[in-house]
């Protein structure tokens, strides 16, 4: 639904990163914003950074918790704001050797990476099929492509992301739902922060938002980019074994 024919985009894991720079593009063409994330704070500190802090609305809530996120849903109901384009960017990422391995550490990452895509999913799909339209952007992550060293748990999460939306999309085209699978390489966040090796052909995140507002405004379904380390890991995925291991070797040093 859109407001006097403006866009209404709900953005979550918006207080930095993908996030706070697609709230800049999107504020910035003239949408109204619905913001999510747990940090009231940093979500404040996003909202005043935008061109048009007036068509901001911030909704601080945990997004792996169904409470919150049923309390979302209906707050937008009630307001009659409800999304047009949900973007789903939460997420997190922690590196994790052999040494440290820990089922509990991968929970936490697969609950917030993609339960919580999961439940938004099924709390906004009723509401969408009502209206009969509607454009949800899942990010994920080139980390999908390929397991390697140190990143299991991320890559294992942002991968199921890929697999889930890839098996929604035709029943959703059917429906007049979009569903986009966002995939981006190394881009300069908080989160690319706490990696220790070299990060090919990373962007910044305001150049990561533009695209990605390009791209979902024509109705990509798939968005890869930058295309070098796209092509890159769509190659490194199809090598033998034996070449595979020599690459995850390298990386691990």
């Amino acid at each position: 639904m859109q407001q006097n024919n403006r866009q209404v985009v709900w953005i979550t894991g918006a207080s930095s990163g993908i996030g706070a720079a697609l709230a800049k593009t999107y504020s910035h063409k003239g949408a109204k914003l619905l913001l999510t994330a747990r940090n009231s704070q940093n979500l404040e500190l996003t909202r005043a950074s935008l061109s048009a802090p007036e068509l901001a609305e911030i909704y601080p809530a945990d997004v792996t918790i169904r409470e919150d996120m049923s309390h979302l849903m209906d707050k937008f109901d009630s307001l009659g704001s409800f999304p047009d384009t949900i973007i789903l960017n939460a997420g997190t990422y922690k590196p994790m050797s052999v040494a440290d391995f820990s089922s509990g550490s991968i929970r936490e990452i697969m609950d917030l990476n993609f339960h919580s895509v999961a439940l938004a999913i099924e709390l906004l799909l009723p509401r969408l099929k009502s209206r009969g339209t509607g454009h949800i952007a899942v990010v994920s992550s080139l980390a999908a492509d390929k397991g390697f060293p140190f990143a299991g748990a991320y890559s294992a999460s942002k991968c199921a992301l890929v697999r889930l939306c890839e098996s929604l999309q035709v029943e959703l085209l059917d429906l007049g739902i979009y569903l986009s699978v966002v995939q981006p390489g190394f881009v300069s966040t908080p989160l690319t922060a706490k990696n220790k090796f070299p990060m090919p052909f990373m962007i910044g995140a305001d150049d990561a938002a533009s695209l990605i507002f390009k791209k979902l405004q024509k109705k990509h379904l798939s968005i890869r980019f930058p295309w070098q380390m796209s092509w890159i890991m769509r190659v490194i995925s199809c090598l033998p074994e034996s070449l595979a291991l020599k690459v995850n070797r390298w990386m691990a040093k």
